[in-house]
Parts: structure tokens; C-alpha cells; sequence
């Protein structure tokens, strides 16, 4: 079988190569684990900025083959979210031809789009303009149907990591599977045999915007870092133009608030902050990908993570057992939940254990790859 593999955007600014989004990270590994099943695969992309360069994740071409077709979107720089992204009709025509092009010449048994709801509607356009192979999608978020719900229903399939994802495609008519894929990062083999200091840490990371829930974690930390002068809250923040206000002030008032901007001193790492953290808290109101990777990844390195009660967040954080799980825009619960974490180390300590063993066990790569090559076989025949 000749499976060809697509995702837009994956260009990144140079010094970013091993900062990759996770739109990128799954059809990365997903060519890897398909080589490694004996499937032949093609990687598809949008052609990106001359002053950007391929993520450390992309397979060498040597590996899997690349292939690059027009964007039809003018995209928004990665960090600063530029207003000035958006579609472009032309363009959008001339990304179409190229991929049904590439198709029929690569002679693709299968195309396989992973991206959001838009990457599922570009699957049921290609199969409508008649696509030479069957077009499936990976969704990485529920649909937003409407007009366009007839063009869920015409991807030939739609995998889900999540089942609330799944549900929701399933709800307009679209032919939702659930497949978990596996975590791709792992922040213990990113230590590179380093000893991490002790688990004092109260960590928030990504980016300190309020869909992110950065102004919740500020209001918690400004009531527990005088409560808890033993311990560190900190923050590990990605640049974003839309941070909200107070951060380095938090700092200035509280010796032991800190803040760690990417990219971080040589002695500094966001692997060694996690695994010195007795809990991550990631109060999002938005979430960018589901499952959200952010808090997946911090459970599969062992550590009690409080999320809130958004999307596929609780199939992530076992509530009680591998974290917390609270109400969104809820600053007195998150601070309450931070508390309860601080107050019965131990016990959070064990909860980290337990995450760790629970995303191995249900997020894992050997059943994602059966999984989809029985999808594969499935949608073929």
C-alpha cells in the first residue's frame, strides 16, 4: 500500500526546529511507525517563508520522500499571530489541482490529512472533485457544521484521537473512528541523563495568553506563593504577542514566583522544569488540539497535572487519580485545587506515578498503528 501523508504549515522560524507544533508531531511519527509496518508513505506539505526551515521531526528524504504544494492560506508567523493570515481563492484553486495531481501521479492507494475541523472538509472536498484514492482525515478538533456539514460526510473516514472529537463528528454524519495515537514527546529522554533537583516546583507552561488561562494561574499564584515560601511557582512561557499583563510584576512582588522564557538559558530546560515540578497547572479555556498535548505530555513525565473541565481534558486527567480536573474561568477553584496538591505531597506524588503508567497504557503507539492500518484496509476495500 502507498499511503501519502499531509499537513500545512510545518515550516518553522530558524532556532525553533525542536519547538514543533503538535498539528506536526503526529503525521511525523505516524510515517515512521507506517515505514516501519511496511507501508509505503509520502509526505504532503505547504510550500513555506524562504526564511523558515523543516522541523527536526520531518523524516529525511532519504526516509520518506517530501512533497511541497501551494498554500491556500497566507499564514500568520509562528509566536506573533499575525492579523493578516487568512484564505485566498486563487491560491485555494491552485492548492486543490496540486494535490489531486500529486495523487494521481504519486499513484497514492490512500491520502491521509491531519490537521483541524478544515483539513475534514478539504478531505470530503477532494473525494467530491474526484480524488484518485480515497481521502481520510485525522481530526484534531470538533466541527463547526452548518453549510458545511455535507463535506464531513463526504471523508471517507474520519480518525479521532479523542472520543469527545469522535462524538461530534459522529453528530453531523461524519464516519468518526476513535484512534489514540501515542505521545510523541517524552520530557524524561530530554533530561539526557541529568539528575533533576527535587519536586518543588508549581508549574505553568505554554503561552501566558487568557485562552491559555495564564491571568487564572497569576491570581492563584499571587495567593498561594506567600502560603508556601518553600515552594516555586513558576511560569514557562513561549513568546505571544497576546500575553496577558502582570507577569513580571507577579516576580517582582514574590521571590518564589518565577518566569522562564523560551528559549531558555543554557542552564534551564522545560524537561528539567517539569520533572522538578510536584504539579503542572494548565487551567486552559481554549484548546488548540485535542487532546491537548500539553497536558498529556506532562502526565506521561509522571506528574499530577490540574486541567479544566474543556473538550477531551478529562479523558486526558483522570480525576483524583492522575490530577484535577476544575471548573474553567474558576480562579478560587484552581487555587483551591493547587492547595489540595501542595497539602498531601505525597499523595500527588503517587498521582504523578499513576499518570505516568495510565497514558502509557491508553495512549499507545503499537495499538494506534493496528488501529490505522485497519482503518487503512477498511476505507480501501
Amino acid at each position: 500500500m502507498k499511503v501519502g501523508l499531509m499537513v500545512t504549515g510545518i515550516g518553522v522560524p530558524k532556532g525553533r526546529e525542536q519547538n514543533v507544533s503538535g498539528h506536526v508531531q503526529l503525521p511525523m511519527h505516524t510515517a515512521t511507525l507506517l515505514r516501519e509496518a511496511g507501508v509505503e508513505v509520502r509526505l504532503i506539505t505547504t510550500c513555506f517563508r524562504e526564511d523558515y526551515v523543516l522541523p527536526k521531526v520531518v523524516p529525511g528524504p532519504a526516509v520518506v520522500p517530501l512533497h511541497f504544494v501551494t498554500d491556500g492560506r497566507r499564514r500568520g508567523e509562528v509566536g506573533k499571530q499575525n492579523i493578516k493570515a487568512g484564505y485566498y481563492p486563487l491560491a485555494m484553486v491552485k492548492h486543490l489541482r496540486e494535490i489531486l495531481r500529486l495523487t494521481r501521479d504519486l499513484k497514492l492507494d490512500m491520502l491521509h490529512l491531519f490537521g483541524a475541523d478544515r483539513m475534514t472538509l478539504l478531505a470530503g472536498l477532494l473525494n467530491m472533485l474526484g480524488s484518485s484514492c480515497p481521502v481520510i482525515s485525522t481530526a484534531y478538533k470538533p466541527p463547526h457544521p452548518g453549510i458545511w456539514a455535507p463535506l464531513y460526510r463526504k471523508s471517507k473516514a474520519i480518525a479521532c484521537s479523542t472520543q469527545f472529537v469522535a462524538n461530534k463528528c459522529a453528530s453531523v454524519g461524519g464516519k468518526a473512528q476513535l484512534v489514540r495515537p501515542g505521545i510523541t514527546r517524552d520530557f524524561r529522554t530530554e533530561l539526557n541523563g541529568c539528575e533533576p533537583g527535587e519536586r518543588k516546583r508549581v508549574l505553568f507552561w505554554r503561552e501566558g495568553t487568557y485562552e491559555q488561562g495564564c491571568d487564572l494561574v497569576l491570581t492563584a499564584f499571587d495567593a498561594l506563593a506567600p502560603q508556601y515560601p518553600e515552594l516555586s511557582f513558576d511560569l514557562a512561557l513561549r513568546e505571544n504577542r497576546f500575553e496577558v499583563p502582570g507577569v513580571q510584576a507577579l516576580c517582582e512582588k514574590h521571590e518564589n514566583v518565577s518566569v522562564f522564557r523560551f528559549p531558555y538559558p543554557d542552564e534551564i530546560s522545560l524537561a528539567r522544569l517539569i520533572a522538578e515540578s510536584l504539579c503542572v497547572v494548565l487551567p486552559f479555556r481554549k484548546l488548540t488540539i485535542q487532546p491537548q498535548l500539553a497536558i498529556a505530555e506532562s502526565l506521561k513525565a509522571g506528574v499530577a497535572t490540574i486541567c479544566t473541565e474543556l473538550g477531551s481534558c478529562s479523558e486526558l486527567v483522570l480525576h483524583e487519580k492522575t490530577g484535577l480536573v476544575v471548573p474553567a474561568e474558576d480562579d478560587t477553584a484552581l487555587t483551591s485545587a493547587i492547595k489540595e496538591l501542595i497539602e498531601d505531597a505525597e499523595g500527588t506524588l503517587r498521582m504523578g506515578q499513576e499518570a505516568e503508567r495510565d497514558i502509557e497504557a491508553r495512549w499507545n503507539w503499537n495499538k494506534y498503528t493496528e488501529e490505522l492500518l485497519k482503518l487503512y484496509d477498511k476505507t480501501s476495500s
